[in-house]
């Protein structure tokens, strides 16, 4: 039976014939897209992200771990106030820290077959909220150091999952008029669970902590069993009628969800996917039309690592304590977390007035910029040192905090908030769970080196020069995207993609034109 005839016999109330051309139905004509489940249902989704956001700044914990460590191997008769094993403050603290992005590798990579296998609400069940909650207990019950090594895989994996599947699953159940403010809600509760992760670990003991993380799933589960599943998905599997039942949940019943329906049947038939494939081949990739759009969204990711912004949270009281800062490196803490924060709920009102590419552009060069004067301040100190006591460059104490808090807004402006969504829907429909999860992985090498080789380029190249150098790397970051990178903002998969096939016939006429000419 013709696909179409299938979707006409489940709709028995609806006696239009449906559409073959996705652009003759507008918006207008399907009715009222039902904004407020939708931003309910990616609030609930995007908790997955508040947890993972923990998992981010988790290092911090790590001071008290080794306090006690020490201490319980010294004297042991107040051992059961302590940790029973040692955690080297050097070889494990940088383990510990940077052992993260293998475990998000690995969940980047598993996060797309499994979500095209079983669907997106219980890949984020199982790879979000039990994961999470199996890392944080572990950190509980651990008896060597190898149980947080474990753990912090076991962390990495769910962010990896959390970073995929989440702005898959958004982009899903969203329409493309509120899908730019949708997409920055992850970013914001990210915000928020690095925030109430300080102020908690200011107040709490590390385990009492890690036991509220690992409660946090339990919330998280519960949502995901009520929510609705992608309808994507579900046309993907031929599940037609569970597919008009969930874009009934999100559109609501005034909505022509057959319409949606022909919309989302059209773009999976159009790249040749039937009902049961449910695997892509790699030679896909190799098509003109997808190596562009794949390589944008591969390079937009590798700019974000690049932008320098896993240090900055990972090794935040160690910038504070080398960057003649005047303010105590712990309530500059916490004064980041509020900057990340107060920059992601801006980022969220504007998210829907600005274009994505200015925002993006915007973020670029303020990172650059940022980063440069943060350089400049580790100079200035420098300077000071190599000089005689007379000389004077003015109290700058207040200038390491100021800059890094406005690179923490200028980086959430774009990279923090619009990478991701602007990543995936720059992706054709038929590869994009692939295609942001082989982006998302191969970039996991990189923010691995970033992290783990900071310390050894403070060493080498002092702070001036390794935040000059990430500077640099952002300049060419904002320079590719302002010749490169084009808009999304509103526009749909076929109008996206009609882009590139412009800009390739365009490319491919101006080669043709060379060489008659030679």
């Amino acid at each position: 039976m013709d696909p179409k005839e299938k979707v006409k016999e489940e709709d028995g109330d609806r006696k239009e014939p449906l559409l073959t051309q996705p652009e003759q139905l507008t918006e207008e004509k399907r009715g009222d897209p039902g904004h407020m489940t939708q931003i309910l249902v990616v609030i609930g989704i995007s908790f997955g992200c508040y947890i993972h956001g923990t998992s981010v700044v988790w290092p911090i914990v790590l001071p008290k771990l080794i306090s006690q460590s020490n201490a319980s191997l010294a004297n042991s008769s107040t051992a059961a106030e302590y940790i029973g094993f040692h955690i080297d403050p050097a070889t494990d603290v940088s383990w510990i820290v940077s052992i993260f992005v293998l475990g998000n590798f690995l969940g980047s990579v598993v996060s797309a077959p499994l979500s095209n296998t079983v669907g997106r609400k219980l890949t984020c069940m199982l790879g979000i909220g039990v994961t999470f909650a199996l890392s944080y207990l572990l950190v509980v019950t651990a008896v060597e150091v190898s149980m947080l090594y474990l753990a912090r895989v076991l962390m990495g994996v769910a962010l990896g999952v959390s970073t995929t599947v989440s702005i898959i699953y958004i982009q899903d159940i969203s329409t493309p008029d509120i899908r730019g403010s949708l997409g920055a809600i992850p970013a914001v509760t990210g915000a928020l669970g690095v925030f109430s992760f300080q102020i908690l670990n200011a107040f709490l003991s590390w385990r009492h902590l890690n036991v509220i993380c690992a409660c946090l799933s339990v919330p998280y589960c519960i949502f995901l069993v009520l929510a609705p599943e992608s309808p994507v998905f579900l046309v993907s599997r031929g599940r037609i009628g569970a597919a008009r039942s969930a874009l009934k949940r999100l559109r609501g019943r005034d909505w022509n969800s057959a319409g949606e329906l022909e919309d989302i049947k059209e773009r999976l038939e159009t790249v040749g996917k039937s009902k049961s494939k449910t695997r892509l081949s790699f030679n896909a990739f190799l098509s003109k039309q997808v190596f562009y759009p794949v390589f944008l969204s591969f390079m937009l990711i590798l700019l974000m690592n690049l932008s320098g912004i896993s240090i900055i949270m990972s090794y935040t009281v160690q910038i504070f304590q080398t960057a003649n800062s005047s303010i105590d490196e712990f309530l500059a803490t916490i004064y980041l977390g509020i900057a990340l924060l107060a920059s992601n709920v801006l980022t969220v009102l504007l998210a829907h007035k600005l274009p994505r590419r200015l925002m993006l552009i915007l973020s670029a060069l303020g990172v650059s910029t940022t980063l440069g004067i943060m350089g400049l301040s580790y100079q200035l100190r420098e300077w000071a040192e190599q000089e005689d006591s007379e000389t004077s460059y003015g109290n700058f104490g207040w200038l390491p905090l100021l800059t890094l808090m406005v690179y923490i807004f200028m980086f959430n402006l774009g990279f923090g908030s619009m990478v991701f969504i602007t990543a995936s829907e720059l992706l054709p429909p038929h590869i994009r769970e692939l295609g942001m999860s082989l982006s998302i992985s191969l970039n996991c090498p990189v923010s691995f080196l970033v992290n783990y080789s900071f310390p050894f380029l403070m060493e080498s190249i002092k702070g001036q020069g390794c935040f000059w150098l990430y500077s640099i790397v952002s300049f060419a970051g904002f320079l590719f995207i302002v010749f490169l990178v084009p808009e999304t903002r509103g526009k749909t998969d076929q109008q996206i993609q009609q882009q590139f096939q412009k800009k390739l016939v365009v490319n491919t006429d101006a080669e043709m034109q060379d060489k008659e000419n030679k």
